[in-house]
């Protein structure tokens, strides 16, 4: 049971590290239309990360954990800046 268990697991991880790095490459060495899909899918994936980051982030504030709520919401912000970084290019660079 423990086998299986960790085969899905190392199935998982490795499909979430190709959805997250495949983008990632289409961005930084592709052009035309194979970087404007990884703009997509990458702005898509931490979109979804963001949003389940705020959620958390409520359920923590509202459990008067603040710290917590507070590091949620401030990686949020730090995912959509990221978003921002994706389609208009790093600012400071």
């Amino acid at each position: 049971m423990g086998d299986e268990r960790l085969k899905v697991w190392m199935i998982a991880g490795t499909l979430l590290a190709l959805l997250i790095i495949l983008p990632a490459l289409a961005i930084f060495f592709a052009s035309g239309w194979v970087k404007l899909a990884g703009q997509i899918v990458l702005s898509i994936i931490f979109g979804l990360i963001a949003a389940v980051f705020l959620l958390f982030s409520y359920i923590c504030i509202r459990a008067q954990a603040k710290k917590w709520g507070m590091s949620l919401l401030l990686a949020a912000i730090v995912l959509a800046f990221l978003i921002y970084a994706i389609w208009m290019g790093v600012p400071f660079v």
